[in-house]
Protein backbone atom coordinates (compact mmCIF):
# COMPACT_ATOMS: atom_id res chain seq x y z
CA UNK A 1 0.00 0.00 0.00
CA UNK A 2 1.46 3.14 -1.23
CA UNK A 3 0.61 6.53 -1.92
CA UNK A 4 0.44 8.28 1.66
CA UNK A 5 -0.95 11.63 2.14
CA UNK A 6 -1.54 13.76 5.44
CA UNK A 7 -3.14 16.23 6.32
CA UNK A 8 -1.45 16.77 9.80
CA UNK A 9 2.59 15.36 9.76
CA UNK A 10 2.70 12.28 11.78
CA UNK A 11 4.42 11.54 14.60
CA UNK A 12 7.77 9.63 14.36
CA UNK A 13 7.16 8.85 18.26
CA UNK A 14 5.00 5.83 17.91
CA UNK A 15 6.25 3.79 20.92
CA UNK A 16 3.28 2.14 23.11
CA UNK A 17 0.89 2.86 20.01
CA UNK A 18 -0.62 0.78 17.82
CA UNK A 19 0.07 1.17 14.42
CA UNK A 20 -0.65 -1.77 12.21
CA UNK A 21 -2.20 -5.36 11.67
CA UNK A 22 -2.62 -7.95 9.59
CA UNK A 23 -6.38 -9.83 9.49
CA UNK A 24 -6.73 -13.13 7.74
CA UNK A 25 -10.13 -13.39 5.81
CA UNK A 26 -12.56 -16.00 7.07
CA UNK A 27 -14.33 -17.62 4.15
CA UNK A 28 -17.46 -19.42 3.97
CA UNK A 29 -16.09 -22.84 3.40
CA UNK A 30 -14.34 -22.46 7.26
CA UNK A 31 -11.02 -21.91 5.28
CA UNK A 32 -8.47 -18.83 5.45
CA UNK A 33 -7.83 -16.86 2.64
CA UNK A 34 -5.30 -14.03 2.53
CA UNK A 35 -4.35 -11.32 4.78
CA UNK A 36 -5.82 -7.50 4.88
CA UNK A 37 -2.99 -5.30 5.95
CA UNK A 38 -3.75 -1.82 8.06
CA UNK A 39 -1.68 0.98 8.73
CA UNK A 40 -2.18 3.56 11.57
CA UNK A 41 -0.37 6.80 11.71
CA UNK A 42 -0.70 9.02 14.55
CA UNK A 43 0.00 13.55 15.28
CA UNK A 44 2.45 14.23 18.25
CA UNK A 45 -0.36 14.16 20.62
CA UNK A 46 -0.78 10.84 19.77
CA UNK A 47 -4.27 10.96 17.81
CA UNK A 48 -5.38 8.93 15.10
CA UNK A 49 -4.82 11.25 11.71
CA UNK A 50 -4.93 8.56 9.29
CA UNK A 51 -5.74 4.44 8.45
CA UNK A 52 -4.84 3.16 5.37
CA UNK A 53 -6.23 -0.42 4.90
CA UNK A 54 -6.15 -3.10 1.90
CA UNK A 55 -9.72 -3.36 0.39
CA UNK A 56 -11.03 -7.30 -0.41
CA UNK A 57 -12.09 -8.12 -3.57
CA UNK A 58 -10.13 -6.58 -5.46
CA UNK A 59 -6.66 -5.98 -6.45
CA UNK A 60 -3.63 -6.37 -3.84
CA UNK A 61 -2.97 -2.48 -5.02
CA UNK A 62 -6.20 -1.18 -3.67
CA UNK A 63 -6.85 0.14 -0.84
CA UNK A 64 -8.61 2.91 1.52
CA UNK A 65 -7.22 5.92 2.94
CA UNK A 66 -9.11 7.73 5.82
CA UNK A 67 -7.14 11.02 6.76
CA UNK A 68 -8.37 13.69 9.42
CA UNK A 69 -7.81 17.17 10.09
CA UNK A 70 -8.58 17.88 13.65
CA UNK A 71 -9.15 20.73 15.57
CA UNK A 72 -6.51 21.67 18.83
CA UNK A 73 -9.34 19.85 21.05
CA UNK A 74 -9.69 16.49 18.99
CA UNK A 75 -12.35 17.37 17.11
CA UNK A 76 -12.31 16.50 13.68
CA UNK A 77 -12.52 19.39 11.10
CA UNK A 78 -12.49 17.64 8.05
CA UNK A 79 -12.35 14.21 6.60
CA UNK A 80 -10.78 12.62 3.49
CA UNK A 81 -11.86 8.98 2.38
CA UNK A 82 -9.77 7.95 -0.64
CA UNK A 83 -10.45 4.50 -2.06
CA UNK A 84 -7.64 2.97 -5.14
CA UNK A 85 -9.26 0.24 -7.17
CA UNK A 86 -6.99 0.01 -9.86
CA UNK A 87 -9.25 1.11 -12.39
CA UNK A 88 -10.38 4.47 -11.01
CA UNK A 89 -10.10 6.78 -7.81
CA UNK A 90 -12.95 7.54 -5.82
CA UNK A 91 -12.42 10.48 -3.21
CA UNK A 92 -14.92 11.71 -0.43
CA UNK A 93 -14.34 14.99 1.16
CA UNK A 94 -16.26 16.07 4.31
CA UNK A 95 -16.41 19.52 6.37
CA UNK A 96 -17.75 19.39 9.89
CA UNK A 97 -18.56 22.51 10.81
CA UNK A 98 -19.41 23.00 15.08
CA UNK A 99 -21.68 25.61 16.95
CA UNK A 100 -20.71 27.76 19.93
CA UNK A 101 -21.02 24.49 22.16
CA UNK A 102 -19.14 22.59 20.00
CA UNK A 103 -21.74 20.52 18.91
CA UNK A 104 -21.92 19.10 15.67
CA UNK A 105 -23.69 21.46 13.68
CA UNK A 106 -23.32 20.96 9.68
CA UNK A 107 -21.76 18.51 7.55
CA UNK A 108 -20.81 19.17 3.90
CA UNK A 109 -19.38 16.30 0.97
CA UNK A 110 -17.62 16.87 -2.10
CA UNK A 111 -17.71 13.29 -4.35
CA UNK A 112 -15.04 13.30 -6.49
CA UNK A 113 -14.27 10.34 -9.15
CA UNK A 114 -10.97 10.34 -11.47
CA UNK A 115 -9.78 13.89 -9.13
CA UNK A 116 -12.97 14.88 -10.64
CA UNK A 117 -15.93 17.08 -8.25
CA UNK A 118 -18.98 15.27 -9.23
CA UNK A 119 -21.43 16.42 -6.51
CA UNK A 120 -21.38 18.67 -3.43
CA UNK A 121 -23.78 18.33 -0.93
CA UNK A 122 -25.13 19.16 2.80
CA UNK A 123 -25.35 15.84 4.01
CA UNK A 124 -26.95 17.19 7.49
CA UNK A 125 -27.61 19.65 9.45
CA UNK A 126 -28.42 20.15 13.27
CA UNK A 127 -30.53 22.08 15.54
CA UNK A 128 -30.19 22.13 19.33
CA UNK A 129 -32.79 22.61 21.80
CA UNK A 130 -31.88 24.98 25.13
CA UNK A 131 -30.92 21.83 27.05
CA UNK A 132 -28.41 20.17 23.99
CA UNK A 133 -30.95 18.07 22.38
CA UNK A 134 -31.46 17.72 18.61
CA UNK A 135 -34.21 19.84 17.62
CA UNK A 136 -34.29 20.01 14.21
CA UNK A 137 -32.09 17.98 11.54
CA UNK A 138 -31.70 18.42 7.88
CA UNK A 139 -30.96 15.79 5.60
CA UNK A 140 -29.25 15.73 2.12
CA UNK A 141 -29.55 19.47 1.58
CA UNK A 142 -33.20 19.31 2.90
CA UNK A 143 -34.45 16.33 1.33
CA UNK A 144 -35.70 15.34 4.41
CA UNK A 145 -36.11 17.31 7.54
CA UNK A 146 -36.80 15.98 10.95
CA UNK A 147 -38.28 17.52 14.05
CA UNK A 148 -37.53 16.29 17.77
CA UNK A 149 -39.67 16.55 21.01
CA UNK A 150 -38.68 15.56 24.25
CA UNK A 151 -40.39 14.82 27.43
CA UNK A 152 -38.92 17.07 30.40
CA UNK A 153 -37.02 13.71 31.80
CA UNK A 154 -35.20 13.95 28.60
CA UNK A 155 -37.18 11.01 26.72
CA UNK A 156 -38.20 10.95 23.05
CA UNK A 157 -41.57 12.16 22.95
CA UNK A 158 -42.04 12.91 19.14
CA UNK A 159 -40.23 12.92 15.93
CA UNK A 160 -41.69 13.79 12.71
CA UNK A 161 -40.88 14.93 9.47
CA UNK A 162 -43.27 16.89 6.40
CA UNK A 163 -41.08 16.93 3.49
CA UNK A 164 -40.07 13.89 1.15
CA UNK A 165 -41.95 10.86 2.76
CA UNK A 166 -44.23 12.41 5.66
CA UNK A 167 -43.45 10.42 8.78
CA UNK A 168 -44.64 11.29 12.31
CA UNK A 169 -43.80 9.17 15.77
CA UNK A 170 -45.56 9.76 19.19
CA UNK A 171 -44.00 8.18 22.63
CA UNK A 172 -45.56 7.93 25.87
CA UNK A 173 -44.22 6.71 29.12
CA UNK A 174 -44.93 4.84 32.16
CA UNK A 175 -43.40 6.84 35.20
CA UNK A 176 -40.63 3.95 35.00
CA UNK A 177 -39.45 4.91 31.71
CA UNK A 178 -41.35 1.80 29.76
CA UNK A 179 -42.92 2.96 26.69
CA UNK A 180 -46.83 3.20 27.12
CA UNK A 181 -48.05 3.80 24.00
CA UNK A 182 -46.80 4.57 21.13
CA UNK A 183 -48.48 6.24 17.55
CA UNK A 184 -47.28 6.79 13.66
CA UNK A 185 -48.61 8.31 11.27
CA UNK A 186 -47.78 8.04 7.47
CA UNK A 187 -48.38 9.10 4.41
CA UNK A 188 -50.91 6.30 4.09
CA UNK A 189 -51.89 5.81 7.36
CA UNK A 190 -51.77 6.00 10.89
CA UNK A 191 -52.02 3.55 14.03
CA UNK A 192 -50.24 2.90 17.19
CA UNK A 193 -49.82 0.31 20.10
CA UNK A 194 -50.93 0.15 23.50
CA UNK A 195 -48.51 -1.65 25.63
CA UNK A 196 -48.96 -3.17 29.01
CA UNK A 197 -45.75 -4.90 31.78
CA UNK A 198 -45.71 -6.90 35.04
CA UNK A 199 -44.33 -6.17 37.79
CA UNK A 200 -40.57 -6.84 36.29
CA UNK A 201 -40.97 -4.70 33.17
CA UNK A 202 -41.54 -7.45 30.44
CA UNK A 203 -44.32 -6.80 28.19
CA UNK A 204 -47.60 -8.50 28.70
CA UNK A 205 -49.22 -7.15 25.95
CA UNK A 206 -50.03 -5.23 23.06
CA UNK A 207 -53.15 -3.68 21.23
CA UNK A 208 -53.07 -1.92 18.00
CA UNK A 209 -55.40 1.64 17.69
CA UNK A 210 -55.77 2.97 14.28
CA UNK A 211 -55.85 1.19 11.25
CA UNK A 212 -54.16 -1.67 13.47
CA UNK A 213 -57.00 -1.69 15.74
CA UNK A 214 -57.26 -5.00 14.20
CA UNK A 215 -54.36 -6.44 15.85
CA UNK A 216 -54.04 -7.61 19.49
CA UNK A 217 -50.80 -9.63 20.83
CA UNK A 218 -51.99 -10.83 24.60
CA UNK A 219 -51.93 -12.38 26.91
CA UNK A 220 -47.46 -12.94 27.25
CA UNK A 221 -45.97 -14.58 29.97
CA UNK A 222 -42.86 -15.66 31.40
CA UNK A 223 -41.42 -18.32 33.33
CA UNK A 224 -39.24 -18.15 36.58
CA UNK A 225 -36.34 -17.88 34.77
CA UNK A 226 -37.54 -14.67 32.56
CA UNK A 227 -37.85 -16.98 29.43
CA UNK A 228 -40.98 -16.21 27.08
CA UNK A 229 -43.24 -19.27 27.92
CA UNK A 230 -46.25 -18.85 25.95
CA UNK A 231 -47.84 -15.89 23.76
CA UNK A 232 -51.59 -15.25 21.97
CA UNK A 233 -51.55 -13.35 18.86
CA UNK A 234 -55.26 -12.17 17.43
CA UNK A 235 -56.32 -10.29 13.94
CA UNK A 236 -59.90 -9.45 13.53
CA UNK A 237 -60.62 -10.58 17.19
CA UNK A 238 -59.59 -14.41 15.61
CA UNK A 239 -56.30 -15.72 16.80
CA UNK A 240 -53.91 -16.48 14.53
CA UNK A 241 -51.68 -17.81 16.59
CA UNK A 242 -51.43 -19.37 20.01
CA UNK A 243 -48.13 -20.72 20.85
CA UNK A 244 -46.23 -22.08 23.89
CA UNK A 245 -42.63 -22.17 24.36
CA UNK A 246 -40.00 -25.36 25.63
CA UNK A 247 -36.42 -24.91 26.87
CA UNK A 248 -33.76 -27.69 27.44
CA UNK A 249 -32.24 -24.76 30.20
CA UNK A 250 -32.75 -21.70 29.07
CA UNK A 251 -32.45 -22.93 25.23
CA UNK A 252 -35.57 -22.54 22.95
CA UNK A 253 -36.29 -26.21 21.65
CA UNK A 254 -39.79 -26.43 20.56
CA UNK A 255 -42.80 -23.99 19.79
CA UNK A 256 -45.90 -25.32 20.04
CA UNK A 257 -48.68 -23.62 18.09
CA UNK A 258 -52.54 -24.61 18.59
CA UNK A 259 -54.31 -21.72 16.34
CA UNK A 260 -52.27 -22.32 13.54
CA UNK A 261 -53.92 -19.91 11.29
CA UNK A 262 -52.65 -18.93 8.13
CA UNK A 263 -56.07 -17.71 6.94
CA UNK A 264 -55.87 -14.06 7.61
CA UNK A 265 -54.48 -11.39 5.97
CA UNK A 266 -51.52 -11.27 8.88
CA UNK A 267 -50.02 -14.86 9.29
CA UNK A 268 -48.01 -14.68 12.31
CA UNK A 269 -46.01 -18.15 13.45
CA UNK A 270 -45.94 -20.10 10.90
CA UNK A 271 -45.61 -23.90 12.40
CA UNK A 272 -43.63 -25.46 9.72
CA UNK A 273 -42.64 -28.30 12.20
CA UNK A 274 -44.00 -31.03 14.99
CA UNK A 275 -41.02 -32.57 16.19
CA UNK A 276 -39.82 -32.87 19.92
CA UNK A 277 -36.72 -30.66 19.09
CA UNK A 278 -37.55 -28.19 16.57
CA UNK A 279 -34.36 -25.94 17.56
CA UNK A 280 -31.02 -27.86 17.59
CA UNK A 281 -27.89 -25.79 18.93
CA UNK A 282 -24.08 -26.54 18.17
CA UNK A 283 -21.37 -27.15 21.22
CA UNK A 284 -21.37 -23.62 21.39
CA UNK A 285 -24.88 -22.99 21.91
CA UNK A 286 -25.14 -21.22 18.54
CA UNK A 287 -28.43 -22.43 15.99
CA UNK A 288 -27.76 -24.87 13.26
CA UNK A 289 -31.39 -26.34 12.72
CA UNK A 290 -34.83 -24.37 12.71
CA UNK A 291 -36.84 -26.88 11.03
CA UNK A 292 -39.86 -24.21 11.48
CA UNK A 293 -37.84 -22.22 9.03
CA UNK A 294 -36.55 -24.82 6.73
CA UNK A 295 -33.40 -24.36 8.44
CA UNK A 296 -31.17 -27.56 8.31
CA UNK A 297 -32.38 -31.40 8.31
CA UNK A 298 -32.39 -34.76 10.64
CA UNK A 299 -28.80 -35.27 9.47
CA UNK A 300 -27.24 -31.80 8.22
CA UNK A 301 -27.00 -28.62 9.79
CA UNK A 302 -28.22 -25.54 7.69
CA UNK A 303 -25.87 -22.96 9.77
CA UNK A 304 -22.81 -23.26 9.93
CA UNK A 305 -20.20 -20.74 11.59
CA UNK A 306 -16.66 -20.08 11.60
CA UNK A 307 -14.09 -19.67 14.19
CA UNK A 308 -15.42 -16.06 16.21
CA UNK A 309 -18.59 -17.72 16.08
CA UNK A 310 -20.06 -15.67 13.01
CA UNK A 311 -22.77 -17.59 10.51
CA UNK A 312 -20.43 -18.14 7.27
CA UNK A 313 -23.23 -20.19 5.41
CA UNK A 314 -27.04 -20.54 5.69
CA UNK A 315 -29.31 -22.87 3.74
CA UNK A 316 -32.80 -22.62 3.89
CA UNK A 317 -34.77 -25.20 1.94
CA UNK A 318 -32.91 -24.02 -1.83
CA UNK A 319 -32.01 -21.09 -0.81
CA UNK A 320 -27.85 -20.10 0.18
CA UNK A 321 -26.57 -17.44 1.76
CA UNK A 322 -22.67 -17.28 2.66
CA UNK A 323 -20.65 -14.81 4.50
CA UNK A 324 -17.14 -13.20 4.17
CA UNK A 325 -15.69 -11.66 7.68
CA UNK A 326 -12.15 -10.95 8.50
CA UNK A 327 -10.68 -11.96 11.89
CA UNK A 328 -11.62 -9.02 13.38
CA UNK A 329 -15.10 -10.00 12.61
CA UNK A 330 -16.18 -7.58 10.02
CA UNK A 331 -18.35 -8.75 7.54
CA UNK A 332 -16.51 -8.28 3.59
CA UNK A 333 -19.30 -9.66 1.72
CA UNK A 334 -22.31 -11.56 1.58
Amino acid sequence: MTGVAFAQTPTANRIGLNTGQAARVLLPSGEYGSWLQTVIYYDDKQRVIQTLRQLYGFSSNAYERVSYQLAFDGKPEQEWTTQETGSVTYKLAKTFTYDHGDRLSKTEVILYEGGVPKKTYTQSEQLYNEVGQVGTKSLHAGVQILGYKYTPRGWLGNEQTNTGQPFALGLNYQDNGNINSLSWTTKSNSGGMNLSYDKSSRLTGATGTGNFANYDESPISYDANGNLESLTRKYNNTPIDQLSYLYHGNQLHRVNDSQDNQSQAVKGFINGANADDEFVYDGNGNLVRDFNRGIGNSTTDGINYNVLNLPRRVVRNTRTVQYTYDANGVKLKE
